[in-house]
């Protein structure tokens, strides 16, 4: 798979992750909400470079941060709601508890799409951290675009590949046991009586999203 390729699908899973999500809690069922957190932390650490566990391997119902990068000194909050009274309870619930004291910057992980915060709203998010908190709107309220334009730019493809593999896990879209990569597979046949097995399993081998290439002498 070249590389427009892989981002292509990078782009797809994304989407589809995201509109899988929207269904979902349309019907009031928020189990996926949970299952993302662990994904994204994974995936978080990949592109980013973190070390980040989820605050509930510390403790359940750990107030305000869904994982933390005690080394980084980073604690995100994962969430699907995007507004400014989420943004601000979380600020809350660090600073009350004192969570602020494990951690020097607060970011945001959106599950839907970061939206526009006017100057009003930005100034009351500034004074509410009281300068204990470390929160840059511009760069510190993420989401899948985010994710997907940090590894763009950086053309990473080992990264990228793994991002990959840890959608493709989640959606069930790749066994547990493989891996998105640029795998390739030449067959060779010579026997007319083959073709037709042959042509079923490169139909096979091409939904795994591996390439293939055909040699034959009839």
């Amino acid at each position: 798979m070249n590389i427009p390729s892989l981002f292509n699908n990078l782009s797809t899973k994304l989407s589809l992750l995201k509109e899988k999500l929207a269904i979902e809690n349309s019907t009031n069922s928020f189990n996926i909400n949970l299952h993302l957190e662990n994904v994204y932390i994974k995936i978080l650490n990949e592109v980013y470079d973190l070390n980040l566990i989820n605050t509930n391997s510390i403790s359940l119902n750990y107030p305000g941060i869904d994982a933390i990068d005690k080394e980084r000194g980073i604690g995100i909050q994962i969430t699907s709601t995007f507004s400014k009274e989420k943004i601000l309870n979380t600020i809350k619930q660090c600073i009350d508890n004192k969570i602020y004291e494990e951690f020097n910057h607060l970011q945001f992980f959106f599950l839907k799409d970061v939206k526009r915060l006017n100057m009003a709203t930005v100034s009351q998010i500034n004074k509410a951290c009281e300068n204990k908190i470390d929160l840059i709107i511009e760069d510190h309220l993420l989401d899948s675009n985010s994710i997907y334009q940090k590894l763009y730019y950086e053309n990473d493809i080992i990264k990228l590949n793994k991002v990959i593999t840890l959608l493709d896990e989640f959606l069930g879209t790749l066994p547990l046991d493989k891996t998105s990569s640029f795998a390739s597979i030449a067959i060779s046949f010579d026997d007319d009586d083959e073709s037709e097995n042959t042509y079923n399993l490169i139909d096979i081998i091409l939904r795994q999203g591996i390439n293939v290439y055909i040699e034959s002498e009839s």
